[in-house]
C-alpha cells in the first residue's frame, strides 16, 4: 500500500458515523472492564480502538481517540492532562498505520503496532505525562517507570495474543474489510 492511500481520509457517512459511535462506546465499555489501581491499569479497550483504526485508518482513528479522551475525562470528572491525550492519538494513529487495508491479515503486524505502542506511548510518554501530573508530586520519573515497566512486561503479551485472536477472527475481518470497499 502506498502512503497516498494509508493517509487518505475516507469519506465518512450516516453509517460510518454510527460505526464510530458504536465503537467509541465499545471502547467505554471495555475501559470500565479490567484492572484499575491508582498506578496501574489494565482495561481492554484497546481492542476497539484497534478495530475502529483497521477499519478507518491512522488520521480517523487518532481523531475520533483524541475526541474520545476529551469527551470521556470530561463525562466522568477526571482532572483533564492534555498528555494522555496526545497518547490516546498516537495509540490509535499507531493501530492505524500498522492494521489498516492490510488485505491479508498479519499477526506480526498487530504484534508490532502493540510493540510500538507498549515501548513509545504506554512506558515512556504515559510514564512521562504522571510524572509532569501535580497528582503525582513528589514522585520522580524513575519511580514510575519501574512500576509501568513490570505492568508492561506482565500486559503486553497478553495485549497481543487478544489483538491477533480479535483481529485474527474471520468474522472480524470480513466486517474490516467491508468498510474498505
Amino acid at each position: 500500500m502506498n502512503v497516498s492511500t494509508l493517509f487518505r481520509v475516507p469519506r465518512i457517512n450516516v453509517r460510518d458515523a454510527a460505526t464510530i459511535a458504536i465503537l467509541m462506546a465499545m471502547t467505554y465499555v471495555l475501559g470500565r472492564v479490567g484492572i484499575h489501581t491508582p498506578i496501574v491499569v489494565f482495561t481492554f479497550s484497546f481492542l476497539a480502538t484497534a478495530v475502529l483504526a483497521s477499519m478507518y485508518g491512522p488520521i480517523i482513528a487518532g481523531i475520533v481517540g483524541g475526541v474520545y479522551d476529551v469527551f470521556v475525562t470530561l463525562l466522568i470528572g477526571q482532572m483533564y492532562l492534555p498528555g494522555f491525550t496526545v497518547s490516546a492519538v498516537l495509540s490509535a494513529f499507531i493501530f492505524g498505520l500498522f492494521l489498516y487495508k492490510n488485505e491479508k491479515f498479519s499477526p506480526w503486524k498487530a504484534i508490532l503496532a502493540q510493540l510500538v505502542i507498549t515501548l513509545l506511548v504506554n512506558t515512556f510518554l504515559n510514564t512521562l505525562w504522571l510524572s509532569m501530573s501535580t497528582l503525582t508530586a513528589g514522585y520522580s520519573f524513575k519511580v514510575f517507570l519501574m512500576t509501568r515497566l513490570i505492568k508492561q512486561l506482565i500486559t503486553t503479551p497478553i495485549q497481543m495474543v487478544l489483538l491477533v485472536v480479535v483481529l485474527g477472527n474471520p468474522i472480524m475481518q470480513k466486517l474490516i474489510k467491508s468498510r474498505w470497499k
